[in-house]
Formats: structure tokens, C-alpha cells, sequence
């Protein structure tokens, strides 16, 4: 296994030192190295509050809606809204 990708599993686990919130950045990354949804919604609540802007950016960047919801509790709502329809 690679040192970056031990490296975003350590992150991902939670290990102490990395309990922090984590950006829509550090979300998108994990994902395009295949780490679990599962892992990802569990390492959102564990680092903590997050930003609306956070969430937005998530949606707008195609993140699984489980990863979607997690940032969202964690920003304070219960759900991100849906983003609105283009006008043809």
C-alpha cells in the first residue's frame, strides 16, 4: 500500500491528532481513492462541525448523498436541500 493512501486511511480512522473538520477537499479526495462511504461518514462525525458551504460544495461536486447528509448534520441542519432546477 502506497504511504498516501495509508496516509488518507490513517486520516480516515480517526487517529488521535486528526480529529478535525474535514473540507469538502479532503471529502472529494478520499473518494477518488475509493475509501469506503461508509469510512468517510464516520471520519465527517468524528472531526466535527462543518460549514453549509462545505455541503454545497459536496452536492455541487457529485458526493454520495450518505457523505452529503453526514457534512449536513454535522453543519447544523438535517438534510442538505436539493439543489434547484435549471431553467431551460
Amino acid at each position: 500500500m502506497s504511504i498516501l493512501r495509508s496516509t488518507v486511511f490513517a486520516l480516515a480512522l480517526g487517529l488521535p491528532g486528526a480529529a478535525q473538520a474535514m473540507g469538502c477537499e479532503d471529502i472529494m479526495k478520499m473518494l477518488s481513492y475509493n475509501v469506503p462511504v461508509g469510512t468517510i461518514v464516520g471520519s465527517i462525525k468524528a472531526g466535527g462541525a462543518t460549514t453549509q458551504a462545505e455541503v454545497q460544495c459536496l452536492q455541487q461536486r457529485g458526493a454520495p448523498p450518505e457523505v452529503v447528509s453526514a457534512a449536513s448534520a454535522m453543519a447544523g441542519g438535517t438534510s442538505a436541500p436539493a439543489p434547484a432546477p435549471v431553467a431551460a
